[in-house]
């Protein structure tokens, strides 16, 4: 616990110092008290895993308990195969960052990532940026119901059909948004629902695969290489066999 504090203490030190040279350099006088700097000592709501400290405490959706866990990415080729050309582990509960990381777990001998569908969890203007620099082209949702145009049947409940999301200023998001919504965009994000999400039902259904057995982030990303290959085999034999 001491040793995270210290890190969360070093980064939340270096943000802190940023700020203040930014409110210098611009001369802003702020009133009242001044902020204290980050502390580096654990705090009185600090928790840690003593089984196994990599993982961290994540929950599926707001209705559901947490659960000491791991994030396991996956990226699926969506040209037809459905292999898994890249992937890994991590214990962030949040896929804002995991963007970048997952377009770059594909091996280059695969060939070059002309194109990336992600739901809204990977919303990441920075990310975005710098994939589309790379020539890159997204289809990521920006909002909870950018995908509502695939649903053939909505059984939810009313109040959460009418649900409103947040509201979107940036251009960016609203360019994407746009993009998704004509029929070229639509009919390529849908495919995300064909792929990826099948991958992961694969695994945990007709694998059985539901909870990793190791402990510890570098044992787990093992595990969950030899899981990817595990399906990519069983996938393989079936587009050979046509079927």
């Amino acid at each position: 616990m001491e040793s995270e504090a210290k890190k969360r203490g070093e980064m939340e030190r270096l943000a802190y110092e940023k700020k203040e040279k930014e409110r210098v350099i611009r001369g802003i006088n702020r009133k009242g008290r001044k902020p204290k700097p980050p502390d580096d000592r654990p705090r009185d709501d600090d928790m840690t895993n003593l089984t196994d400290p990599d993982s961290r405490p994540m929950r599926k959706g707001r209705n559901k308990t947490c659960t000491q866990s791991y994030n396991a990415q996956a990226v699926v080729d969506v040209g037809g195969s459905m292999l898994i050309v890249g992937g890994y582990v991590t214990n962030h509960a949040n896929d804002a960052n995991e963007l970048l990381p997952t377009v770059a777990s594909v091996d280059e001998s695969l060939g070059e990532v002309k194109a990336v569908l992600a739901d809204t969890g990977y919303v990441n203007l920075d990310a975005f940026d710098e994939l589309e620099a790379a020539g890159i082209e997204l289809f990521v949702a920006v909002k909870g119901n950018e995908d509502e145009d695939c649903r053939q049947y909505d059984y939810r409940p009313e109040g959460r059909r009418k649900k409103k999301g947040r509201v979107i200023k940036d251009s960016r998001l609203l360019d994407m948004r746009k993009k998704l919504q004509t029929d070229a965009g639509r009919e390529m994000y849908c495919k995300r629902k064909e792929t990826v999400e099948p991958v992961f039902g694969i695994i945990k259904q007709v694998m059985g695969f539901r909870q990793f057995l190791l402990r510890g982030l570098e044992k787990v990303n093992g595990e969950w290489s030899l899981v990817r290959l595990a399906y990519n085999m069983k996938r393989m034999q079936r587009l050979v066999s046509g079927h």
